[in-house]
């Protein structure tokens, strides 16, 4: 059985590593330990900084009093993240019958039955939570808030001033993405204190900037190699399309065409015709409240050798079994993530680039 066990969990993380997985957005907050916590209440902190520059004022002499420096500006509260609660069935039916590969004439062993079930629901259920916190990721970089199915809504208070719509849609004679995207730039830099470094492109917003003719005239200058479009890389879900220098600013450039379903409707993470500038080496912080799995609950789960979910930490996603009387067992997770952009300065959106 032991040995049976290291099999399983090898083939669950095998489907977890060969899933689509896109958390592109999502890999911006919580890079480091300092911007990932974990609270013990069903409560987190939601911190946004406003920095400022300010050059030293001199004073007179024999006076005895200095200049007050305010070492940041932020605005601060506390919210509770609504409970995500997957859970899924295992019934006395599906511990009887033969497992996908198995010898239809060798015993069908009950446990063996449960790792299966399990590994397959719980790798189903991990994927849906890492899609929601997508979403969290894509509300709070596009638009400055995260609405929730519950209907609350968390508003980290994005200026006015950093979304901006083209005065000439990028696909129409005399559109100008460089003059518009270092307009933005110079909104951010002045606001934020962080020159952008990143562009994140919608489907649509992508096609009409590489075809551009500004766009094209400025990367075929024979004196300067301002930048360089080259497709490579793959980075969850997204697609490294090169860099570029726009005045004093060099661009990592994204497109992200993946998408999540609500009802059966095709939902993109980025919206089709907006384009996301930003630093991405800016405070964006990731906050775990407590849940509401009973700790008896949790003990069972890892008791019976079902698997740690992937990817995840203690504490930020708890699983847990239960019996269901009298023929099914439930097994499942709690959660209650929050992605937080405590740079919101650093963050501007282009909309509607094209017609």
């Amino acid at each position: 059985m032991d040995l049976f066990k290291r099999v399983m969990m090898a083939v669950y993380d095998e489907r977890i590593a060969t899933q689509t997985r896109p958390m592109f957005l999502a890999s911006f907050f919580g890079k480091t330990p300092a911007e990932r916590s974990v609270s013990e209440t069903e409560r987190v902190h939601v911190d946004v900084i406003r920095d400022n520059r300010l050059v030293a004022v001199d004073v007179t002499r024999g006076g005895g009093v200095g200049n007050a420096n305010i070492t940041g500006i932020f605005s601060a509260k506390e919210y509770k993240p609504p409970l995500f609660w997957e859970d899924a069935p295992i019934t006395a039916s599906m511990l009887n019958k033969r497992l996908p590969g198995v010898d239809p004439f060798t015993p069908i062993g009950q446990m063996q039955a449960l790792a299966y079930h399990a590994t397959t629901a719980m790798r189903e259920m991990a994927l849906k939570l890492e899609r929601a916190i997508e979403v969290q990721a894509a509300q709070a970089l596009q638009v400055g808030t995260i609405a929730f199915a519950n209907t609350e809504a968390v508003d980290f208070g994005k200026k006015a001033a950093h979304t901006a719509t083209p005065a000439i849609k990028w696909d129409a004679v005399g559109g100008d993405p460089i003059t518009d995207i270092d307009a933005m730039a110079t909104v951010i830099f002045g606001n934020g204190k962080m020159k952008p470094n990143t562009l994140i492109f919608g489907s649509a917003a992508w096609d009409v900037f590489i075809a551009n003719a500004v766009v094209r005239a400025y990367l075929d200058n024979r004196r300067i190699e301002a930048g360089l479009i080259n497709p490579a890389e793959i980075m969850g879900g997204a697609t490294f399309q090169g860099r570029i220098w726009i005045s004093d600013a060099q661009y990592d450039l994204y497109s992200y065409p993946e998408f999540y379903t609500v009802g059966g409707v095709v939902c993109p993470y980025v919206i089709d015709d907006l384009v996301i500038v930003m630093n991405r080496n800016a405070r964006l912080d990731k906050s775990f409240a407590a849940c509401e799995v009973l700790p008896h609950l949790t003990d069972e789960y890892r008791r019976m050798g079902l698997p740690a979910v992937p990817q995840l930490q203690v504490g930020e996603v708890i699983p847990f079994v239960y019996e269901k009387q009298p023929s099914a067992l439930i097994v499942g997770i709690q959660s209650a993530p929050l992605v937080v952009t405590t740079a919101i300065d650093t963050i501007g959106t282009l909309i509607n680039v094209d017609t």
